[in-house]
């Protein structure tokens, strides 16, 4: 179909006149590679590895400190998805912190730029 960009699935997506598809600029941002960006991954999965083998003897401990790891864990795996895709929401995520998503902001790149 020449115009199946246009159906709800592809809400968030615009089309050009050819059909390719593109991130809608007014919910998404394109982020640039920073300097840590290699040790902030590196970090994100050694917490998650750590965290998936250590995940048993937290919940031993206390329940929280079990759902506090599993929240850690989260945002270990989504900073890990975010700075992959280096596509990002203004709006930020569900349960995901608003610093994470400022820094992300700043390192955000023009709409104008031609790659």
């Amino acid at each position: 179909m020449k115009y199946s960009y246009r159906q709800t699935q592809h809400r968030e997506y615009v089309g050009d006149d050819k059909g390719d598809l593109y991130l809608n600029h007014l919910k998404y941002f394109e982020f640039h590679h920073y300097p840590g960006e290699r040790l902030h991954s590196f970090w994100a999965i050694a917490i998650v590895l750590i965290l998936l083998f250590k995940i048993d003897d937290l919940f031993s401990i206390n329940v929280f400190y079990g759902l506090l790891g599993i929240y850690v864990m989260y945002i270990a795996i989504f900073t890990k998805y975010l700075l992959t895709k280096k596509i990002c929401r203004y709006k930020g995520y569900f349960l995901y912190p608003n610093a994470m998503i400022r820094f992300f902001k700043k390192r955000k790149k023009s709409t104008n730029s031609v790659i």
